[in-house]
């Protein structure tokens, strides 16, 4: 799909797994399709493809979908920096770096009123009527929809960057809690002073 440019479709699979449509997953779907695009970079989950991520927030379900760099398989970093922003890299620190241009969202809000209004009932006040819920559906996929058919250019600075990347995930074997009686890591246990150290 990402070679394909096929970026509806890395929609609709995001949204599968973030759980809704909204402007920050399709966000991250382009970031993520562009820069696994541009480097010709794809994740095998084993930490020689990394992407940092600068918020967590929807946008980083994106990233998460189209670089296939996860949490569960150590490959994505989570830097919180409240940006919008994120690195897809190798263990060589070579990387590409796109960051959401800081009128972004002053253009959203102008050409898509209705979603803003929305948004401030539904996700700031929590006012989940069901009605007022449907319409907010409806347009925050309508607003993704149309976001994905921007110039990446339009809505993105983008430059290659040299980052200094973190050391492998340790492993850690798995023991039995003393207090629980459950496995946990050790390293976890270990730390918390629950571990038996005799």
């Amino acid at each position: 799909m990402i070679r394909s440019q096929d970026l509806k479709s890395l929609l609709m699979n995001a949204a599968t797994l973030h759980g809704h449509f909204c402007p920050g997953l399709a966000l991250g779907v382009l970031a993520g399709s562009q820069a696994v695009r541009e480097m010709s970079w794809e994740s095998e989950g084993l930490e020689h493809v990394l992407a940092i991520v600068e918020t967590n927030n929807c946008f980083s379900d994106g990233i998460q979908y189209t670089t296939g760099c996860t949490f569960g398989n150590n490959a994505l970093i989570y830097r919180n920096y409240g940006k919008t922003a994120f690195t897809l890299t190798r263990r060589s620190g070579e990387g590409i770096r796109l960051i959401v241009k800081n009128d972004f969202y002053e253009k959203l809000q102008l050409n898509s009123p209705d979603y803003f209004k929305l948004f401030d009932k539904v996700i700031k006040k929590r006012d989940n009527s069901p009605k007022l819920l449907a319409r907010f559906k409806d347009l925050a996929a309508e607003t993704s929809l149309t976001l994905i058919k921007y110039d990446i250019t339009e809505l993105f600075n983008i430059e290659r960057v040299n980052v200094d990347i973190p050391k492998y995930a340790p492993m850690h074997n798995s023991v039995k809690c003393d207090k629980c009686g459950e496995n946990a890591s050790y390293r976890v246990l270990n730390g918390s002073g629950i571990i038996n150290k005799g």
